[in-house]
Order: structure tokens, then C-alpha cells, then sequence
């Protein structure tokens, strides 16, 4: 029996509450007669937990790569902390963007020094508006200075 379970949760993959219900025993059972035999269970029933970690860091890179979601975004998605996340990327090798927000307007890492571009203002309804942008030139590691031109424009323009 014991052999059965560990083929079902190592090699098949099922959790321990898919095994408890082909042979008729509690999640618990299951989980206790792993642990008898040395096989480190997921408590709360689902993958075995190597495989599962795996798939998480695969996760998180994609989110944070391939999708340019933040930490906190990653982590919410994830139900993790973002210091896991965070420390999670880093282990495998990604630099963390400061600033913890995402580039809206990806054309400002196309400007050449001395080029401007006219974008919309993003919190039209305050007085420092323009702070936003700042934020993600520092994300794309450009110098940018702004000026607003009108009630819903500013003007960006790259800096040394």
C-alpha cells in the first residue's frame, strides 16, 4: 500500500486528497504514511511540493518578465508576500525594478537624448502631475525632465 501511495503522489502527480478518495483514506492518512516513508508532503493537499515551487518561480518570472507585472501584483496573484516574490525573482537572477510600478508609456525608453515626446497627464487633478513620469524613467534608467503644456498634456523630454 505504501509503495501505491508513494507512486500515485511522486510519479502521477495527484495530491493527497485525490489519493485519499482512490483508496478510501483521509487526506491526513495519506499525508502520514508519506511522511512515514520520508516523502515530504504539501499539507495542504495539492502538488508534490518541488513541483510545485518549480511551477511557482515559473510563474512569477513570466508575470514579472513577460507580462511587467510588479512584486505586489505577482504576490496578490500568488497569495505570497512580496518579499517572497522579490526574493524568489532574485534567486534567479532578475534585477528588481525600483519604484515597484510599470512602465505605462514604453515609448519613453526610445528617446534619445534631447528628444521630447507629448503624453497625456496621468493625474490631471493634481498639482505635481508630472511626478508619475519621473517614477518611470527612473524604471527604465533614463533621465527624463517634464513640463506641462497644457490642462490634459505634458511634455517629456530626455535628459543626459
Amino acid at each position: 500500500m505504501q509503495t501505491d501511495i508513494v507512486r500515485m503522489y511522486v510519479d502521477e502527480g495527484l495530491t493527497l486528497r485525490e489519493i485519499g478518495e482512490k483508496i478510501a483514506f483521509s487526506r491526513q492518512t495519506v499525508c502520514n504514511v508519506l511522511q512515514d516513508v520520508g516523502v515530504t508532503a504539501d499539507q495542504k493537499g495539492s502538488r508534490p511540493l518541488a513541483e510545485k515551487m518549480v511551477q511557482r518561480k515559473d510563474d512569477m518570472l513570466r508575470m514579472y518578465v513577460d507580462e511587467n507585472k510588479s512584486v505586489r501584483q505577482i504576490a496578490k496573484v500568488l497569495n505570497a508576500s512580496g518579499a517572497t516574490v522579490a526574493r524568489s525573482l532574485r534567486s534567479q537572477g532578475v534585477k528588481i525594478r525600483r519604484g515597484g510600478g510599470r512602465v505605462v508609456f514604453p515609448e519613453l525608453g526610445k528617446l534619445k537624448v534631447g528628444e521630447s515626446l507629448e503624453l497625456p497627464r496621468v493625474n490631471p487633478n493634481t498639482r505635481q502631475a508630472y511626478v508619475r513620469y519621473y517614477g518611470m524613467a527612473k524604471i527604465i534608467g533614463i533621465k527624463v525632465s517634464v513640463s506641462v503644456i497644457s490642462e490634459d498634456k505634458v511634455r517629456v523630454t530626455r535628459k543626459t
